[in-house]
C-alpha cells in the first residue's frame, strides 16, 4: 500500500505537533505509527458499486481527531481513484471521520466514524469505508429576477416565459419543472423543446423551479421572458450539476434593448 506524503508548512504542522509526527519545530518528533483505510463507493439511489469518476469525487479525507485532553484534530486527504490509502500520525488514540470529496472540497458522503489507537512503527487498518454518493445530481433549484417585480406592468411587465434546457454533448434534456411559492406547488412547465419552447404564464421572483435527478455534467438554461410577442428579458446560463449536490440559484433576466420592450 502506498504512503501518501502530506506537505504543509513548517507553522501549519508545528501547530499540530501533538497529532502528527513532526520534526524540527524546536524539540524532538514523537513517536509515529500510521492508520490506512481502503473504501468503497456505492450509488446511494440504487446501490450499484460506483467509481470516483462517475460521482465526480477527487480524494478521500480523513479527519483525525486526538483523544487525549491537549490533542488536537487534522484533516488529511488520499486520492480517491488509489481505493486506498494510509497516513501517518503520532502515537495515541484517534477519531477517523472519513469522507468523499470533490475536488473543490465538497462532502459528497460521509463513512461510519471509528476510533484507533496508533502505536510506534505499527499501522493500524481501519475498518474499511463503505461511501454512499449519488451518480446522479439529484436536485436543481432556481428563481428568475429582473431585479423588479417580473410580472405587474410596473415592474418589468413580463407576460409570459419559455424556458429550455441542454446538457452538453446530448442536446436538447428534457426536463418538467415544477413552480412553486413558500413550499406550495402552483404548477409545472416542461421544457422538452430548445428549438420552440412553449409559453408558460409570468413566472413571478419569488417562485421557485425545481427538478430532480439530473444527469451530472454542463448545462446551458435558456430563458425567454416576453412582453407580448418580444422576448424583452433573456438568459442563458451555463452552470455544472455535481453527483449528489443540489444547485439552487437566483439567476438575473437581461433586458433586451428593442425598442418595444
Amino acid at each position: 500500500m502506498q504512503r501518501i506524503a502530506l506537505v504543509l508548512t513548517r507553522a501549519l504542522l508545528c501547530s499540530f505537533v501533538g497529532v502528527l509526527a513532526v520534526s524540527g519545530c524546536g524539540g524532538s518528533a514523537p513517536a509515529q505509527g500510521s492508520v490506512s483505510l481502503t473504501w468503497s463507493i456505492f450509488d446511494a439511489l440504487n446501490g450499484q458499486p460506483a467509481t470516483c469518476a462517475t460521482v465526480s469525487a477527487a480524494s478521500v479525507s480523513l479527519q483525525a481527531t486526538s483523544q487525549a485532553a491537549s490533542g488536537g484534530s487534522v484533516t488529511l486527504s488520499v486520492p480517491c481513484a488509489r481505493s486506498s490509502g494510509s497516513i501517518e500520525l503520532a502515537v495515541g488514540t484517534y477519531r477517523i471521520v472519513p469522507q468523499l470529496v470533490t475536488a473543490d472540497s465538497a462532502v459528497l458522503a460521509t463513512a461510519s466514524d471509528q476510533t484507533v489507537t496508533v502505536t510506534a512503527g505499527e499501522t493500524a487498518a481501519l475498518i474499511p469505508a463503505l461511501f454512499a454518493a449519488s451518480s446522479r445530481s439529484g436536485f436543481f433549484a432556481v428563481s428568475l429576477s429582473t431585479g423588479s417585480t417580473n410580472c405587474q406592468p410596473a415592474g418589468a411587465g413580463i407576460t409570459g416565459v419559455a424556458m429550455s434546457l441542454e446538457h452538453s454533448g446530448d442536446g436538447c434534456a428534457p426536463v418538467t419543472l415544477v413552480r412553486s411559492r413558500g413550499g406550495t406547488q402552483l404548477g409545472t412547465y416542461l421544457a422538452n423543446n430548445c428549438s420552440s419552447p412553449s409559453v408558460t404564464s409570468c413566472i413571478e421572483a419569488d417562485e421557485v423551479l425545481t427538478t430532480g435527478d439530473l444527469t451530472p455534467g454542463s448545462y446551458i438554461l435558456r430563458v425567454r421572458a416576453k412582453k407580448g410577442p418580444l422576448d424583452c428579458w433573456k438568459l442563458d446560463e451555463t452552470f455544472t450539476l455535481v453527483p449528489g449536490r443540489p444547485l439552487v440559484r437566483t439567476l438575473t433576466l437581461a433586458h433586451a434593448p428593442d425598442p418595444g420592450c
